[in-house]
């Protein structure tokens, strides 16, 4: 049965070599190799040089001294693909103790090295790190990814604006009333806070206002 392996499959340049072996049990057979790109050979064990980038399928025809053919085919044997860092920053407004997603959308190899650095001065070496900032600020983010003698580069355009976490509170003037239609004031005292939405009985009555609400009800 006829069979092959390989020295490599991926590569980040061309030109590239890969060495294939031929496996096959048996002697007095003849070979044709298809390297996927327009060129054979009939050697037992090429060496094959690629030009060009893309994804190269290679088959090996085998016949031995019965005439008995038999063919083995590996699909995408050999990727030449340049390597390009990209992410996506998804959330770049968060507050402090949140996760920053990051979409990594660099060349997808295998053993492939990945450098991340956030401008708090911490790193990893994760394909998708998870990264929270403890303190309020902006911050940058940048990927150097490796693969043998290729590397590249990237710095985010948008920087990661953190803020401090909102804390709610309000004040009520008062909470005991002795008639149905009464005013009720209250004021948002909370910290962090941009707008305020003021909520009765899970209803909301004011959106967006930062301002001392005046309510007037007769029940609720």
């Amino acid at each position: 049965m006829a069979k092959f392996s390989q020295s490599n499959s991926v590569f980040c340049v061309k030109p590239s070599t890969v060495n294939f072996k031929n496996e096959t049990i048996g002697t007095g057979n003849t070979y044709v190799w298809d390297f996927g790109d327009g060129q054979t050979s009939t050697t037992e064990n090429p060496s094959k040089t690629y030009n060009s980038l893309g994804n190269f399928s290679v088959n090996l025809k085998v016949t031995n001294s019965f005439n008995f053919i038999n063919n083995f085919s590996v699909s995408n044997a050999v990727k030449i693909e340049p390597l390009k860092a990209d992410f996506l920053i998804k959330n770049p407004n968060i507050c402090v103790g949140n996760q920053v997603i990051i979409e990594n959308r660099s060349t997808n190899m295998p053993y492939l090295e990945y450098n991340w650095y956030f401008s708090d001065g911490s790193t990893s070496k994760k394909a998708n790190p998870k990264k929270v900032f403890k303190k309020s600020g902006e911050y940058e983010v940048s990927l150097l990814i490796k693969y043998e003698d290729c590397s590249d580069f990237i710095a985010s355009k948008i920087k990661i604006k953190v803020s401090e976490r909102p804390i709610a509170k309000i004040k009520i003037n008062n909470t005991f009333f002795c008639s149905t239609d009464s005013v009720v004031i209250f004021n948002g005292v909370g910290k962090n806070i941009k707008n305020y939405n003021y909520y009765i009985n899970t209803k909301i009555y004011l959106k967006n206002n930062s301002d001392p609400v005046f309510l007037f009800f007769t029940s609720i």
